[in-house]
């Protein structure tokens, strides 16, 4: 069986048509995918969106139902050089000139190029293909993020790799790519570092009609990301390990 699954994850146009007839036949499953699937058909389909985070843009993506049924149009922001290729290359058969890639860490305020933890290149080789991506998945600019998913008798010391990467802006990102669409969707999966991102944002600037983001390891900066997002007018739903912050309906005008 994990020969098929490998067989169809190297085959973008296969992986995508296995999945639609799966959740034909079992339903959504996930969460998130109930939520947003909601939310794209509330907009007809029609949603910018900027994905902060996209790794592969395959594996475990909660927005890619929606950029290859609904054709949604956005930027795509991946930090780890070694993953950037990945995605767009998982995107590529779609041929969508509406799909921007950018390899950049986004943060909130400018600091030079930034430290990233990933999992050095030996350790990465010895795991079988699809641990190998998961590994690369937990990359994270928090050192004890990423050493938390080691198995046990590894030594963080022997396997942890810091690597320098280039950084952006959030309003950089909006300006240069979507200066004329409104921003319907912000989506996040920073492993960690939304709890210091998403204060960050300057929600009377970039005011994106909703914010998707990985919460379940906000720890105790939880209070401080939800407080910022409802002081900005946002109502927040919990949707499995993610939350889904929305503009309430008496702040979409202000």
């Amino acid at each position: 069986m994990s020969i098929v699954k490998d067989f169809v994850r190297s085959r973008p146009v296969l992986y995508d048509r296995a999945r639609s007839i799966k959740r034909m036949l079992l339903g959504p499953g996930v969460p998130s995918y109930r939520v947003l699937d909601g939310f794209s058909r509330a907009r007809g389909g029609r949603v910018n969106f900027i994905q902060i985070g996209a790794n592969d843009g395959l594996r475990n993506d909660p927005l890619r139902p929606f950029i290859v049924r609904d054709d949604w149009q956005g930027v795509l922001i991946e930090p780890l050089p070694t993953v950037f290729p990945l995605l767009q290359q998982h995107y590529a058969y779609l041929r969508r000139p509406g799909l921007v890639f950018v390899n950049a860490a986004v943060v909130a305020e400018d600091t030079g190029d930034l430290d990233f933890w990933t999992f050095a290149p030996e350790f990465l080789d010895a795991q079988p293909v699809e641990k190998r991506l998961d590994y690369l998945r937990k990359a994270s600019f928090r050192r004890d993020h990423v050493a938390g998913f080691l198995p046990d008798g590894v030594e963080a010391e022997e396997v942890l790799h810091r690597i320098p990467v280039p950084q952006v802006r959030l309003e950089e990102v909006v300006g240069s790519h979507l200066p004329r669409s409104p921003l319907h969707l912000l989506a996040i999966d920073a492993e960690g570092f939304e709890s210091t991102l998403i204060p960050g944002i300057d929600f009377s600037v970039i005011r994106p009609e909703a914010v998707f983001f990985e919460s379940e390891h906000l720890g105790d900066a939880r209070d401080r990301v939800f407080a910022h997002l409802e002081g900005a007018g946002y109502r927040i739903e919990q949707v499995g390990g993610d939350s889904m912050a929305v503009q309430a309906p008496d702040s979409a005008d202000d």
